[in-house]
């Protein structure tokens, strides 16, 4: 697809107070259950996407640039899961296949969610 789809690991001191916020809750920072709840929250994810959206208009960044759906995780990209090199660099494959699932839902509700064209 031409849609672009993010895996976001977001920091939990700056997400907390916003997703609390947004969630009505109040989420400790050693609640792993709660954090995982909040990144899995629709509303969440939204407002996450929208400050998403805010960020990429206001570095210019043209509509095909900017992420449409976005999949929130605890889950940190190390060397001891092979996400990552040891010199820091993403395993993009290795990600790709243990967030596979993740990334074929989002685009398959932006499939889904696209306006059919009328001829």
């Amino acid at each position: 697809m031409s849609t672009l789809v993010a895996v976001s690991i977001p920091d939990p001191e700056t997400f907390l107070p916003f997703a609390n916020a947004i969630a009505g809750t109040q989420v400790m920072p050693d609640d792993r259950k709660g954090l995982l709840s909040l990144c899995q929250d629709p509303k969440v994810k939204a407002a996450y996407l929208k400050k998403l959206e805010g960020a990429g208009r206001s570095a210019e960044l043209k509509g095909f640039e900017l992420v449409r759906r976005v999949h929130l995780t605890l889950d940190m990209f190390t060397i001891d899961n092979n996400m990552v090199t040891p010199t820091g660099k993403v395993r993009r494959p290795q990600v790709r296949d243990h967030f596979k699932n993740q990334i074929r839902t989002m685009y398959d509700e932006i499939h889904h969610d696209m306006p059919i064209a009328k001829l």
